[in-house]
């Protein structure tokens, strides 16, 4: 082989090595990017837009919490702030409303888009439970486990 055409694959390979460090650097969840700033749940729009109907978020949620906990994580999600976007999470906070249940609970879910771990917690009444996907809910950074306890129970 003459070192012209060594050249040219030792070439081609280093940009496909390196385009793929690029690609793999932005995250798993990038693109989800788009909804800070935005309502989990919005039925104003048509279509009606609901982060919790996304493929990549349902799917993982359900098989964390199981159907009966993704409902109910839905059912807290009654009263929403806009998604907030922290170091790296996107972070969403919900509340149920007060005519459905007595007892206010309040939710919060972190998603990492680097690699799309998941962190749920529920605060009813002061008991806090924690769910995630991968590691625990320490790995968080603080100011994002601190909203679980941001509303006054």
């Amino acid at each position: 082989m003459n070192k012209s055409i060594a050249f040219k694959i030792l070439l081609i390979l280093s940009i496909l090595f390196c385009s793929g460090g690029i690609a793999s650097a932005q995250g798993k969840l990038d693109h989800l990017k788009k909804w800070a700033n935005e309502y989990p749940i919005d039925n104003t729009t048509k279509p009606r837009k609901n982060f919790f109907q996304l493929r990549e978020i349902r799917e993982p949620l359900l098989k964390l919490l199981g159907k009966q906990g993704f409902e109910r994580l839905i059912n807290s999600f009654g009263l929403v702030e806009p998604i907030d976007l922290i170091r790296g999470h996107l972070v969403l906070e919900g509340a149920a409303d007060l005519h459905v249940s007595p007892v206010e609970e309040h939710a919060v879910v972190a998603v990492k888009l680097s690699d799309g771990t998941m962190h749920v917690a529920f605060n009813r009444a002061g008991k806090i439970e924690w769910f995630s996907t991968q590691g625990k809910h320490t790995d968080l950074p603080r100011d994002i486990r601190n909203r679980v306890n941001r509303r006054g129970n």
